[in-house]
């Protein structure tokens, strides 16, 4: 008998508002960059978190109105966020600073700008936030045609890049000092030597301290994260894994929409069908943590490899852990790797303590998992994806309603 939705005692709740804290959203993005981070030389570099303090600083002395800075928050921290996985490919031979020199990842996170999150009606932020006040810049933008916040980000990264370069304070003053009128306006080159003359300006800029001074500045303000938020950061990630693993990517989004088909099938609500479909589309983002060299590797994988494979929904847990109220996400999420017998990873849950979320998710990455190409095999038939899954089943693993619904309903879609 085909499951129902009430099967599982599962409330129907109606749409709400989800507040969660800006500062929970800021560290969630900055530590998924970080993640992608991790494989290029140098590994992680905390620009986009410190980048986004000293435009905050900038901002203060600037006096913008409390609707700018919290535009300009968000506005920096994503503006760093993706790019092309060539272009990736190029960072990986010569570090992330070499992004300062590309217009694709400028053009491609102004495309995915989270307006329902920065609430500004501004365009072209990030588009233009590597213009240069002479006019030489990557588009060409001069002077008062560059909008203010753009300009503000470009001067932030800069000193966020010198600053990782260790150079020393008055060396940062004197390289900015020297390209007033050429890439900073004189109004931006004068605040910033108003800002980098406080005492612990730079000693804030250390990573140990980043965090503190950015919740001091941010404070507990909150963001609604209703249906179109949700949308958008969904498209951040996508963009993310996309920079990193294309492969990666596709599968998440195919995941997701199986996800869908699963969610109207067994009646979910539209915010639980919006959280599930948002749960699928992350619950590879740990991988992001993972060599490309492991991801995509075409024979066997030694036991270090799997090792480290196995790692990755712990990342995905830490990371969406950092918000409140996304505690249902993080779990089904974090949990496409447990079978109903204990005998998965990474926490060997049994099915007690698996949800019908949860428990459902697994059986979705792995009937696209067998149905997708994959570097060591190429794609398996219907017929033979569905022995394996029912053998999975009779060994205890997987939830038989769940599998024999996926199979009936994901053929006749196919077929349709």
């Amino acid at each position: 008998m085909s499951l129902t939705y009430k099967h599982y005692n599962l409330n129907v709740i109606k749409r709400r508002a989800m507040l969660i804290k800006k500062i929970e959203l800021i560290n969630v993005l900055s530590d998924t960059l970080d993640y992608l981070e991790s494989n290029l030389p140098n590994g992680p570099s905390n620009h986009s978190k410190r980048t986004t303090l000293i435009a905050l600083k900038l901002a203060k002395v600037l006096k913008l109105d409390a609707s700018e800075i919290s535009s300009l928050c968000i506005y920096a921290l994503i503006h760093d966020c993706a790019t092309s996985n060539e272009e990736f490919h190029y960072l990986e031979k010569f570090g992330r600073d070499e992004l300062e020199k590309s217009k694709i990842h400028c053009t491609l996170i102004e495309s995915i700008t989270p307006h329902s999150i920065v609430r500004c009606n501004d365009v072209n932020i990030i588009l233009y936030h590597h213009e240069n006040w002479d006019g030489s810049g990557l588009f060409g933008k001069k002077g008062i045609e560059i909008p203010l916040l753009s300009q503000i980000i470009k001067l932030a990264s800069d000193i966020e890049i010198l600053y990782r370069a260790n150079k020393n304070s008055t060396e940062i003053f004197n390289l900015i000092n020297i390209k007033c009128n050429y890439y900073y306006s004189q109004k931006l080159v004068d605040t910033f030597n108003v800002v980098q003359r406080e005492p612990l300006f730079y000693k804030l800029l250390k990573k140990s301290f980043i965090d503190i001074e950015l919740k001091s500045i941010v404070g507990n303000r909150t963001i609604d994260i209703n249906s179109s938020a949700l949308i958008e950061l969904t498209i951040i990630f996508k963009a993310i894994l996309n920079t990193k693993s294309p492969f990666t990517n596709e599968h998440s989004t195919r995941v997701s929409k199986l996800a869908a088909i699963m969610a109207e099938y067994y009646n979910f609500d539209e915010e639980r069908t919006e959280n599930f479909v948002f749960a699928a589309i992350i619950h590879d983002v740990g991988k992001l943590l993972v060599p490309n060299s492991i991801l995509n590797k075409k024979g066997p994988l030694t036991k270090d490899e799997i090792f480290i494979i196995h790692k990755h929904p712990i990342h995905t847990q830490r990371l969406l852990n950092k918000i409140y109220g996304l505690e249902e996400i993080c779990n089904w999420a974090s949990q496409h790797h447990e079978k109903l017998n204990g005998s998965g990873y990474p926490y060997g849950l049994k099915e007690s303590e698996l949800c019908f979320e949860s428990q459902l998710l697994t059986v979705l990455d792995i009937y696209e998992a067998l149905s997708a190409d994959r570097p060591y095999r190429p794609a398996l038939s219907y017929e033979k994806l569905s022995i394996i899954m029912q053998d999975m089943v009779n060994k205890g693993e997987l939830n038989e309603d769940m599998v024999n619904d996926a199979l009936m309903l994901l053929r006749l879609k196919k077929n349709a």
